[in-house]
């Protein structure tokens, strides 16, 4: 029997964003097409056709799609890898709903095995977790490279109410990182324990396992 080929590559999530600024302004003249101005940022969606780039229209006019003349914009364009990720990163919000309105995936992985959300909760930038989670299949709980989770991330780095915020949304507080760590474990500050440690503040449909604390609590009280 000839033997069955090789299945295909899997195809990789879209990580990479191509972005221009236009250098004229533009009125469009058919329907597909859409007017711009000046100065504005451009995402490239797909070249359809020479001459022609298919293309979102970023902030301020976000959410606008259609066709735009190639010789309207810079000709280098500017190839941003993890561009979701370097948004969360950054707190730049305009950039992030940007990127979530082309379709970038929101538990997309980086180089470090990091989710956007783990980038967003570390640094505290808030308005940027609370865009992530409401969006669906937003996966609250992936490990990084070094088993981290975001509440990991957001507990090292002492962010109390990303912490808060992650929790509200049903984060799992007993995984433990490649170090056995849980974000308890990592905590430094008070604030943040007391979130971790009150039952109360925690989302009801999921439980705890309360050996792990008190692990913790002696380790600590040991030190």
């Amino acid at each position: 029997m000839p033997q069955r080929p090789a299945p295909p590559p899997p195809k990789k999530p879209n990580s990479i964003l191509k972005v221009v600024k236009a250098i004229y302004p533009y009125k469009a003249t058919q329907a597909d097409e859409v007017s711009f101005n000046e100065g504005d940022q451009l995402y490239i969606i797909e070249e359809p056709e020479a001459g022609w780039y298919k293309a979102r229209i970023g902030h301020p006019e976000r959410g606008k799609t259609g066709l735009i003349p190639s010789n309207y914009v810079e000709e280098n364009t500017e190839t941003v890898e993890n561009p979701l990720h370097e948004a969360a990163k950054r707190g730049n919000m305009d950039f992030l709903t940007d990127c979530l309105a082309n379709k970038l995936s929101p538990n997309g992985l980086d180089y470090a095995g990091c989710t956007p959300l783990h980038w967003a909760s570390a640094g505290g930038y808030l308005e940027c977790v609370k865009v992530l989670l409401r969006q669906m299949n937003i996966l609250i709980d992936v490990q990084n490279k070094m088993g981290d989770t975001p509440l990991h991330q957001a507990a090292w780095k002492s962010q109390a109410a990303s912490v808060e915020l992650l929790l509200e949304a049903g984060a799992k507080t007993d995984i433990k990182n490649n170090e056995g760590k849980t974000p308890f474990s990592l905590a430094r500050d008070a604030e943040t324990k007391a979130l971790l440690r009150d039952l109360k503040k925690l989302n009801s449909k999921h439980v705890l396992n309360a050996s792990d604390y008190i692990d913790d609590d002696a380790a600590e009280d040991s030190d």
